[in-house]
């Protein structure tokens, strides 16, 4: 796949791009580092994560300090994020998938070819409370499949998607021939 697709000229062209580190948060966040200095690039906040942000600032006093205010801990972005070069739609992309470990049921993707300009390309999540899997496409725009309209093995059947502690695999599956 990689010489009938030209994997060694995206391979050169990308050499020189910018090196960066990625690290999750219980700020609920996935946050890109230069690798060379440090320096935070950018944080990406997945649309499943978003509900539970008010939840970080407290209004309980926190004693002993001058500030009215106390910062709590949920559980965010705790997956590892797996980065992999692969071919989608005629062309090389750079992508990362990660979960949200104990912070939810939830995976999310993001185009990292460009390291310095993101691109979010999806989001999955099942809220078991609700019996729903909610899925945010690459425009934000969000679907809801109830638990008991899932049918089969079809691509929404996320109903018994835990704890995502698990590193995602990224691998090559043949579609369409």
């Amino acid at each position: 796949l990689r010489s009938q697709n030209n994997y060694a000229n995206f391979k050169t062209q990308n050499a020189n791009r910018e090196k960066i580190l990625l690290a999750g948060s219980n700020g609920g966040m996935l946050h890109a580092f230069r690798a060379s200095t440090g320096e935070e690039l950018w944080a990406f906040i997945p649309p499943s994560m978003l509900p539970r942000l008010p939840q970080i600032i407290s209004q309980n006093v926190n004693t002993g300090t001058t500030s009215s205010y106390q910062t709590i801990s949920i559980y965010g972005v705790d997956g590892s994020p797996i980065v992999k070069d692969i071919f989608v739609n005629g062309q090389w992309r750079t992508i990362v998938i990660c979960g949200l470990g104990r912070g939810g049921q939830s995976f999310f993707a993001l185009d990292i070819t460009n390291p310095n300009l993101p691109i979010h390309l999806f989001t999955v999540e099942n809220d078991f409370v609700n019996s729903k899997v909610y899925f945010w496409n690459s425009n934000g725009q969000k679907t809801e499949w109830a638990h008991s309209s899932i049918t089969g093995t079809n691509n929404k059947n996320y109903s018994r998607l835990g704890e995502t502690w698990s590193n995602p695999r990224i691998i090559r599956v043949r579609d369409s021939g």
